[in-house]
């Protein structure tokens, strides 16, 4: 499997990423969703012994992403943050640091609002729905009819893959229909869900230690 695919869908170019973010080339764009910024210390806090290693491999997996690809925009597509502030939040400060010209934006998810305030500067806030590409990206699945190309993310979708002898493996995984798409969630400590059986998946790419890969349209169920 390869690190990396490209795809085409929404009339736009995409290079979907093992890691769970995707790149729009002619917009120097990266996108991430559901990355859960501070996720470790909040369970820390309430006595749940998560090794704190665990925020520092979410960080440097942004790193390395970003160093990949390179963006001029760098999209975090809601759930950047998980709860209230903590020590992790300066954590994602270091790559503002790093990084002084690279634009990051926010689409607001649920979880963001428990921490927007204290975190003017470090990104720009959008509107609940931001446009690029003739697209439509939000945090949240639509509602109602869809118009223009929508991605999202919020589900940490993931599809299970039946073996013998009732063997399950469940995958993260991107997923589009003719005209919704779904992120998978770029945080390491995130869990998964099972992908809805609707809309209607076309496309779906699944993620694994070993990379990403198009699942052949024969085994969609």
């Amino acid at each position: 499997m390869q690190g990396q695919l490209e795809f085409h869908w929404g009339g736009n170019h995409w290079v979907l990423d093992a890691s769970g973010a995707c790149y729009l080339p002619d917009y120097k764009s990266l996108i991430i969703s559901d990355f859960h910024v501070g996720k470790v210390q909040h369970f820390r806090k309430h006595g749940i012994a998560i090794p704190i290693a665990a925020a520092r491999a979410n960080l440097t997996k942004l790193e390395w992403v970003i160093a990949r690809y390179n963006p001029k925009r760098l999209i975090f597509l809601g759930d950047l943050f998980h709860s209230d502030v903590n020590t992790e939040f300066e954590l994602l400060q270091q790559v503002r640091t790093v990084h002084p010209s690279l634009e990051m934006l926010l689409v607001p998810g649920n979880h963001d609002l428990y921490s927007l305030q204290s975190q003017a500067g470090l990104f720009s806030l959008t509107p609940l729905q931001y446009h690029l590409g003739g697209m439509v990206f939000q945090h949240l699945p639509p509602d109602g009819e869809v118009v223009k190309p929508t991605i999202h993310g919020h589900w940490h979708p993931a599809y299970s893959l039946y073996a013998k002898a009732r063997q399950k493996t469940r995958l993260a995984c991107f997923a589009f229909s003719a005209n919704v798409g779904v992120m998978p969630a770029f945080g390491l400590f995130t869990g998964k869900a099972d992908l809805p059986e609707k809309p209607k998946w076309q496309h779906i790419f699944l993620l694994s230690k070993e990379g990403i890969q198009h699942l052949p349209p024969v085994l969609l169920r």
